[in-house]
């Protein structure tokens, strides 16, 4: 009993940092993919179908699956934070297996600088995915489960699913038993998605969201940050490097492939999760500095340590206003924390929102807190509820503006702060906004009032 115990310690202790880093670090780990995805994941908990009720780009498999605890459990946010951490520990528990103690070097660096390689997103869960993928592949396992490891990460982002498709090509092409064995496994769990798309009667809106859409996408979306893609690429030479030295080692073509995640976003919320791979590089090559045991536990853990202790001491500073964080304690949002100045913000938007929904539909044409709208009331999430570039299929936004002349009785609650910044070419964080479709609903719109940066306005018919 008591080997057991000890051996299950480092899993609670992974489990335990990264839920309170997904509760507390917010300003980290919950960027907009993070609350989109706790959005969509809410959803389908309620019974919403993705493609056919509202807008998705990537196959809804993550999603899915996170939706299941706040069926079974509650709506609230924690219940996805519970199960983001056990994915997180899951992963770990598979490199542990893989590389034993030096799993811990790959913690550190997930941690490094601002824990944001934790976030609730479905990259995350691609880099799960992956770590199972690698355990199998290293330890020789069955093909037909690596085939459907396969599948679940092209049903989990595609763009870069499919090109881990190449390393078994690469490997295994002159042994036709093992690639199609890998074929079978993964074909199947394709098939039970093809035949749910048929089922949901949302086949025709997958094709367009997901596939004929990556042209309006690609071409809305392009963002490149300098460091994160002077970083991207330095990572991408490293790891063209250490495939030379040794192409015989699957992991290294996975790792070089992995560089998809960047594209087209080179943003610090695509490289920490591009990180985690080259990080599996260092630590697969650890050996050959011949580096103790006790110094790589020992540094790894005091990196993760200074660096929680440090971001612990920043939100609960009390002689410090700026950066202390509180819990919002608003519906399903009870354990998401965040500063008095922005809860101020929210229940500001919100009052719009109660104010005009005795009157009428009431959608908000903001980047910033549509999910929260739509998960606090229990209204779910629609094809506006995400006003961005490329997310509406091909000639996406022509579609949005049809839309949006057939609605009756509704108010748009325009956020001028964001619209203004795109429409005029002033780049801000959130440069994806889609401003076309919001110029053609002033046209056809009628200004009720204004509220700070927020405008009102109510289309009859």
């Amino acid at each position: 009993m008591k080997k057991v115990l000890q051996g299950s310690l480092k899993y609670i202790f992974v489990f335990s940092l990264a839920l309170f880093a997904l509760v507390f670090f917010s300003l980290y780990t919950n960027n907009w993919d993070s609350i989109w995805n706790y959005g969509f994941s809410y959803s389908i908990a309620k019974g919403q179908i993705p493609y056919r009720d509202f807008t998705m780009i990537i196959p809804p498999f993550y999603n899915y699956l996170m939706s299941i605890g706040l069926i079974i459990f509650s709506h609230d946010n924690i219940v996805m934070l519970i199960e983001q951490a056990l994915v997180i520990t899951i992963a770990f528990h598979f490199l542990y297996k893989l590389y034993d103690y030096k799993a811990w070097v790959l913690i550190a660096v997930m941690c490094f600088p601002q824990f944001i390689s934790f976030s609730l997103t479905y990259n995350t869960f691609l880099f799960f995915a992956f770590t199972i993928l690698l355990y199998l592949e290293e330890k020789k396992k069955n093909d037909y489960l690596v085939g459907v490891i396969l599948s679940i990460l092209i049903l989990t982002k595609y763009t870069v699913g499919v090109f881990f498709l190449i390393p078994s090509i690469i490997f295994y092409y002159k042994d036709k038993e093992k690639l199609l064995k890998r074929f079978i496994g993964l074909i199947i769990p394709c098939l039970i998605f093809l035949i749910y798309l048929i089922a949901s009667n949302s086949l025709i809106e997958f094709i367009d969201l997901c596939i004929l859409g990556l042209i309006d996408f690609g071409s809305n979306n392009t963002l490149v940050r300098t460091i994160y893609f002077t970083l991207s690429i330095i990572g991408l030479i490293i790891s063209l490097i250490v495939l030379i030295k040794d192409k015989k080692k699957i992991l290294n073509w996975y790792v070089l492939f992995s560089f998809t995640i960047m594209i087209p976003n080179f943003s610090a919320y695509h490289f920490y999760s591009y990180n985690m791979f080259i990080g599996l590089l260092l630590i697969s090559n650890l050996d050959k500095f011949n580096l103790s045991k006790r110094y790589i536990v020992s540094v790894s853990l005091t990196v993760i340590l200074l660096l929680t202790s440090f971001y612990t001491i920043q939100i609960f500073d009390f002689k410090t206003k700026s950066l202390k964080l509180h819990p919002f304690k608003v519906h399903n949002f009870y354990y998401y924390f965040d500063t008095d100045d922005a809860k101020e913000h929210f229940l500001y938007v919100n009052k719009i929102y109660e104010d005009y929904k005795k009157m009428g539909d009431v959608y908000y044409l903001t980047p910033s807190c549509p999910i929260w709208m739509s998960v606090v009331h229990e209204e779910g999430t629609n094809y506006f509820t995400i006003l961005n570039k490329g997310n509406y299929g091909y000639n996406g936004t022509k579609k949005m503006i049809n839309k949006a002349r057939k609605m009756k009785n509704t108010y748009f609650v325009i956020d001028t702060k964001h619209y203004y910044e795109d429409r005029y070419g002033s780049r801000s964080r959130f440069d994806q906004f889609d401003y076309e479709i919001v110029d053609d609903i002033l046209k056809h719109s009628k200004l009720v009032e204004n509220r700070g940066k927020y405008h009102i306005y109510y289309k009859e018919k």
